[in-house]
C-alpha cells in the first residue's frame, strides 16, 4: 500500500488547485507543467526577496495535531514507517506557521515538531484508511476536502521545510551537476532521480533571517548527505516556495557551486557508507545548455529537482558562471 501516490497528481491538481494555475506570479511554475510549487518568492531577479531581510521567529510550543481524526492515524502510520525502516528517532524539525513575505516587515514564524508528525502527514497522504469515511479514503481526500482553505495557517498537517539544491562541480569541458537517485528506503520520493541533496530543516538550523537558517540547513546535510564542507562550496539561495503534493509543505531551493571536479566529489561520495548514505547511485550531466532550454537531465528527474532545476535555469541566464 503505497504512502505516495504519485499517479493521484492530475485529479487532486483539478479538484483542488485549478485556481492556482492560471495565477500571473506563477507563470512559470504552471500546475498544468507538474513543476507543482505555488506563492513562491525568488531571491533574484526584479522582484527578489532578500532572505536576509526576513526575520524567523520562534514558537516555542511543539506542533500536535488539532484534528483528532489525522492525529489517531498519523500515530498509526508513524508505528508502521518505523517498524519498516522508513524513519528513525531524530531531533527536532522545523514546522512553518506563518510565513509573512509582503510588505516591510517580512518574518516567518516557526515552531519545533517531530519528525515522525511531519513523515506520518505529509509523507502519508495516500495511505488508505477507513477511518476517513471511505474504504478507499485516505488523508489527501480528507484535508482536501474538510479544510478547502489553502492558506498556510489553515492547514492542519505538520508542514515542516525543507531544502532542495543542486551541486555544480567542475568537469573537463565545462561545469555539471550532480544527480543522484534517492535509496528505495527513504519516506519520500525514494528511487527517484532527485536534486543533489534535500532533507528537512532541523531546530539547530535556526537563525535571526531566512538566509542563516538556509546556511545553517544547508551546511547540515551537505555533510551528511554529500560530505562536503561549508568552505567547499558557494551558498546560492533560490527561492521560497509550497509544494502541492505532499501536503503544501514549504521547500527552500538553493544551488551549491563548487571547484572540486568531478573526480574529486566522486572520491567523497564513494567514501560514504553504503548502508546509511541517501542514494543508490549517483552522476554527473554537463551544464552546458541549460541556458538554452536544452534537456541534457533525464527526463525522469522528480517535481522537487525539476522545480530546483527551473529556477537554476532562471538564476543563470541572469548570473552567468
Amino acid at each position: 500500500m503505497p504512502y505516495l501516490d504519485y499517479n493521484s497528481w492530475p485529479r487532486m491538481v483539478q479538484d483542488f488547485f485549478r485556481r492556482f494555475a492560471d495565477c500571473p506570479e506563477l507563470a512559470s511554475t504552471s500546475l498544468n507543467r507538474k513543476y507543482g510549487y505555488f506563492e513562491l518568492s525568488r531571491f533574484f531577479g526584479p522582484d527578489a526577496i532578500d532572505p536576509l531581510s526576513v526575520s524567523v521567529r520562534m514558537h516555542d510550543e511543539p506542533f500536535e495535531f488539532y484534528d483528532d481524526r489525522i492525529a489517531r492515524f498519523a500515530m498509526e502510520v508513524e508505528r508502521t514507517m518505523t517498524t519498516e525502516g522508513r524513519i528513525h528517532t531524530g531531533p527536532n524539525i522545523l514546522k512553518l506557521v506563518t510565513a509573512d513575505l509582503d510588505g516591510l516587515d517580512k518574518k516567518l514564524t516557526v515552531q519545533p515538531c517531530r519528525y515522525g508528525h511531519h513523515a506520518a502527514s505529509c509523507l502519508a497522504l495516500d495511505y488508505k484508511q477507513e477511518s476517513f469515511g471511505q474504504t478507499d479514503g485516505c488523508l489527501r481526500e480528507y484535508y482536501l476536502s474538510q479544510y478547502p482553505s489553502r492558506a498556510l495557517c489553515d492547514n492542519p498537517l505538520a508542514v515542516c521545510l525543507g531544502v532542495a539544491a543542486w551541486v555544480i562541480v567542475q568537469q573537463e569541458g565545462g561545469d555539471s551537476l550532480l544527480i543522484v537517485r534517492r535509496s528505495a528506503g527513504l519516506s519520500s520520493l525514494e528511487s527517484t532521480l532527485g536534486p543533489s541533496m534535500a532533507g528537512s530543516v532541523e531546530v539547530s538550523n535556526l537563525g535571526d533571517n531566512l538566509f542563516d537558517l538556509l546556511e545553517n540547513a544547508i551546511s547540515d546535510e551537505a555533510a551528511e548527505e554529500l560530505s562536503l564542507s561549508s568552505d567547499e562550496y558557494r551558498l546560492v539561495p533560490l527561492a521560497y516556495g509550497r509544494e502541492v503534493f505532499r501536503g503544501e509543505r514549504p521547500q527552500l531551493f538553493a544551488a551549491l557551486v563548487t571547484e572540486l571536479s568531478a573526480r574529486e566529489m566522486t572520491e567523497k561520495l564513494d567514501k560514504l557508507d553504503a548502508e546509511t548514505r541517501e542514494f543508490d547511485e549517483f552522476f554527473f550531466r554537463p551544464l552546458t545548455g541549460i541556458l538554452e532550454g536544452k534537456d541534457r537531465v533525464p527526463p525522469e528527474i522528480n517535481f522537487e529537482a525539476a522545480m530546483n532545476l527551473l529556477l537554476l535555469r532562471e538564476y543563470l541566464s541572469r548570473h552567468p558562471q
